[in-house]
């Protein structure tokens, strides 16, 4: 797995269809083994959807799903927010570990400093948003920044 041969698995319910316009897997991963040289955390690089260099486009003016996956293996947990115009969006709770939440607990909430341990599962539910960009933060409970994932969001 340290090697990036890894992905995600989507179930759905019976009668579910999977929406690649409206439902989107950010998968939190590794990217090489473990470098024993640098120091701190840059011997173990964390990758979003297995690069450096990931996109997100969504839909505007509906609501998309947003399925937040750590499977690093060195970290306490990483850090999720959603930034736009330089703050947080909200979003609302809607899964955790491929369970849908009770409905008391599917609230909505900044998408600020959202701790995503090794091995959980977060789905969140965003929007509808306007036309426009944002982006998606990424950093290790220490805050310490390891990446930021540019969203279009396009009619």
């Amino acid at each position: 797995m340290a090697s990036g041969l890894y992905g995600a698995i989507v179930v759905l319910e019976p009668g579910e269809h999977f929406d690649p316009a409206r439902d989107h897997v950010l998968l939190l991963g590794m990217e090489g083994p473990k470098d024993p040289r640098p120091q701190k955390y840059d011997g173990f690089p964390v990758v979003v959807n297995g690069s450096r260099t990931t996109q997100l486009t969504l839909r505007a003016g509906v609501a998309n799903r947003l399925r937040l996956i750590n499977i690093t293996t060195n970290f306490g947990g990483l850090n999720v927010s959603l930034i736009r115009n330089n703050q947080s969006i909200s979003w609302q709770a809607f899964a955790k570990d491929g369970a849908d939440l009770p409905a008391t607990q599917q609230t909505i909430r900044p998408a600020f400093a959202q701790q995503v341990s090794v091995g959980e599962t977060y789905d969140f539910m965003i929007g509808p948003l306007p036309a426009g960009q944002m982006w998606v933060d990424v950093r290790r409970a220490s805050g310490e920044w390891v990446q930021q994932v540019p969203v279009r969001i396009v009619p």
